[in-house]
């Protein structure tokens, strides 16, 4: 008589479970370590790559790929997709490569190079593992797969952080130009002008050139005069209020440098006959934005009250009788 209490077996189940297991332990030795592994393997990249100082440019590369290393390791080791924190740490990434000049196509190799480099890694070591070649091939085929996935979600936000930052520009002039229209946020400041060689804690005078009649030539003959002469001097165009201004930047101040500097602006503006309203006080570099604002939203109550029409005034000297001939000259109509 048959036994019924025999369980029946399925060796073909039993043994995809063993295979099952198989990969998972493998994959879980390859992978033990590999963010600082694999880590370590990318700088010792880099360095081969870039030995001595890293300028602007490889340091952003190189920013680019330890990040890359980072989190394809976090993803291996804990089987997961990638988190929104990292996609948004390559948006960042991709703005400031392109504040340092880097070309997307540069970006993208030091991405793709340290995904290789990873790879190579959890290769050789299933080479060199207790694993026999089927089953190593088979483990490092999920990991390239994972990291197929990483490079494609890290590439777009890469492209997206260059495609942005591009509109600032990648040239003293363009992060001016962000900075007093408002488009560079408080907390990208410091990269932007470092980027640059702008420093945060000098004074920044901001000059806005105005002419009587609108006349945008002269006002622009002015500020090119302005940038020849005075050291450091930025032309930013024109503004968006009215009346029509040209916005005018000196950054590098000492408090003295930017007395010569407003003293220059005069003779300049006196010749061009436009005036130049340009508060006394520079403000630092996250300050200028603020300043800006305050003189072209003033600046029509600035020039129809202080009664002239070439030279340099103060708004802040006006109502308190405080002209001087040395600020402002008044001229016929």
């Amino acid at each position: 008589m048959a036994d019924s209490t025999r369980i029946a077996t399925d060796p073909k189940g039993e043994r995809q479970d063993r295979e099952a297991h198989r990969r998972r332990a493998a994959r879980q030795e390859l992978t033990s370590g590999i963010e600082e592994r694999g880590l370590q393997a990318v700088v010792r990249m880099v360095n081969e790559d870039a030995p001595l100082r890293l300028g602007g440019r490889e340091l952003s590369a190189a920013h680019i790929a330890y990040q890359s290393a980072l989190v394809l390791g976090g993803m291996w080791t804990q089987r997961r997709p990638m988190r929104a924190s990292e996609t948004a740490t390559f948006r960042i990434l991709g703005g400031l490569a392109a504040r340092a000049g880097l070309e997307e196509e540069q970006a993208l190799s030091a991405l793709e190079a340290a995904t290789e480099t990873m790879l190579a890694v959890v290769e050789g070591d299933g080479r060199h593992g207790p694993y026999g070649p089927r089953l190593a091939g088979v483990v490092v085929a999920g990991l390239r797969a994972d990291a197929r996935s990483f490079a494609e979600a890290a590439e777009a936000e890469l492209h997206i952080g260059l495609s942005v930052e591009g509109q600032f520009g990648h040239d003293l002039q363009g992060v001016l130009v962000g900075i007093v229209d408002g488009l560079i946020a408080a907390d990208e400041l410091a990269p932007a002008a470092n980027v640059v060689g702008l420093d945060v804690s000098r004074p920044h005078g901001v000059v806005c050139l105005v002419h009587a009649r609108g006349a945008t030539e002269r006002a622009a003959e002015a500020a090119r005069a302005i940038v020849e002469r005075v050291p450091f001097a930025v032309d930013l165009g024109l503004g968006d209020g009215l009346p029509i201004h040209r916005r005018v930047v000196v950054p590098h101040l000492t408090p003295g440098q930017w007395l010569d500097a407003r003293t220059d602006v005069h003779d300049l503006a006196m010749r061009h006959g436009v005036l130049a309203v340009a508060p006394a006080a520079a403000p630092s570099l996250a300050g200028l934005l603020a300043t800006y604002r305050r003189t072209a939203a003033d600046l029509a109550a600035t020039v129809g009250a202080c009664g002239y029409q070439a030279g340099i005034i103060d708004p802040a000297c006006i109502g308190t009788g405080e002209r001087t001939a040395t600020q402002a000259v008044p001229t016929a109509a």
